[in-house]
């Protein structure tokens, strides 16, 4: 009896073991923001992968947009990083910067990295590395109303496919209704890359502003041409940043034939403004020379240092999934950098709506995303000195040719 007793009790500390080392691994999941919007459904999603994967905990915190950055540096320094982590991406190459990332190669095969639109997945690239997947991107579009078109002498069927064409839809438009035809957003770096125009090179010697370019005047002249010519409002150019805010309150209003904005505009257009929401139709953004467009990309990032980096990688691919993203789709408008995921019924099949056609036309536009990053210093304050340089110009402060040199001479003490 007592070699019987030994041996149960054997058998019930191995179980105990056994059981302490199933429920032994924890990863923890930093999101941006999601509370209390998503918090049913993040819960949910948490609790399918614990499901999934027996012995496997998962503790999820939504960490305020504005501390986020603060609060990651603070756990990777202190030694107690989160595991899977959401961060915009021009965030996570910041931090790809500082060595706090895991490149992804060291935790996803080549075969899950092939699965991502590789201008999307781009967008955490950094010395040659990638540091995170997409979760969610948000692409521009274009929407147009379908009566101002008419009235026009337009046909909705027949949207403009190039900028050219959208600057000579708006000239049709302002000519005929007295309606501005569009608003864009005066950002010359997004100007110049869609047209082709390279900004930087690099070489043994480093990086080199490349955009001093009769190619890159041409196009701040070609702009400055379509304000002066009053075919745009006149006050986008007291605040580039500012205009595509200003022009879906007009488009909203019945005030402008073409919107240039992203998916979720549909929903709010559909609240406040039905009318408008019936003439609408989404069709593609017009492309430049490149044959690209740009997109804001939020990404899941493995910190270094932490313990579980492949249970990580694991729920980071769960995340991403069709199953998930799908669920995360219907309740916001947001489009995957997953090709798997966007390759689903529910970004491919109509289904009679405005918000089924936006998805259908943003999808389609994936693959032409390119978020690559340039990879240089003073990010911000490159960004300031394209914007003020084309501010100047369409005030006519600065000749297009002086407001390129400007802006490349800033360029050049801001990489050094």
């Amino acid at each position: 009896m007592r070699a019987v007793r030994t041996l149960l009790l054997a058998l019930a500390l191995v179980a105990m073991v056994s059981v302490s080392a199933q429920a032994a691994t924890t990863i923890t999941f930093w999101t941006m923001s999601l509370t209390p919007q998503f918090t049913d459904y993040i819960e949910g999603m948490v609790k399918a992968y614990e499901a999934a994967n027996p012995g496997v905990k998962v503790v999820w915190r939504d960490i305020p947009y504005n501390t986020l950055q603060q609060q990651f540096l603070a756990a990777v320094a202190g030694g107690n990083p989160p595991d899977v982590v959401n961060l915009p991406s021009a965030w996570a190459v910041s931090m790809a910067e500082r060595n706090a990332l895991l490149p992804m190669d060291e935790v996803l095969t080549p075969e899950e990295q092939a699965d991502y639109y590789p201008g999307i997945l781009n967008s955490t690239l950094y010395n040659g590395k990638i540091y995170g997947v997409p979760w969610y991107v948000a692409p521009d579009m274009m929407f147009i109303n379908t009566d101002i078109f008419e009235r026009a002498g337009l046909d909705p069927n027949n949207p403009p496919k190039t900028w050219d064409d959208a600057i000579e839809y708006a000239r049709i438009i302002k000519e005929r209704t007295g309606i501005y035809g569009f608003e864009p957003n005066f950002l010359l770096s997004d100007m110049l890359l869609r047209e082709d125009v390279e900004l930087v090179t690099f070489g043994p010697d480093g990086p080199k502003v490349a955009f001093n370019t009769p190619e890159a005047v041409a196009e701040v002249e070609r702009w400055v041409k379509v304000y002066n010519d009053g075919l745009v409002p006149p006050d986008v150019v007291t605040g580039v940043r500012s205009a595509e805010l200003d022009a879906v309150k007009r488009f909203s209003a019945g005030q402008l034939g073409m919107l240039i904005t992203g998916a979720q505009f549909v929903l709010r257009v559909k609240e406040e403004s039905p009318a408008v929401y019936q003439v609408t139709k989404a069709v593609p953004l017009p492309v430049g020379k490149a044959g690209t467009t740009r997109a804001s990309v939020q990404s899941l990032v493995i910190p270094r240092g932490t313990k579980n980096a492949r249970e990580a990688a694991k729920f980071l691919m769960f995340v991403t999934n069709t199953t998930n993203f799908v669920e995360f789709a219907t309740r916001t408008t947001i489009f995957p950098g997953r090709i798997s995921v966007a390759e689903s019924p529910y970004f491919t099949e109509p289904d009679g709506t405005l918000e089924g056609e936006a998805r259908l036309i943003g999808a389609r536009l994936l693959p032409l995303v390119d978020a690559t990053p340039l990879n240089l210093p003073n990010s911000q304050q490159r960004t300031d000195a394209m914007d003020n340089a084309m501010t100047l110009a369409l005030q006519g402060k600065l000749s297009p040719a002086e407001a390129i040199a400007q802006a490349a001479a800033e360029w050049e003490q801001l990489i050094k």
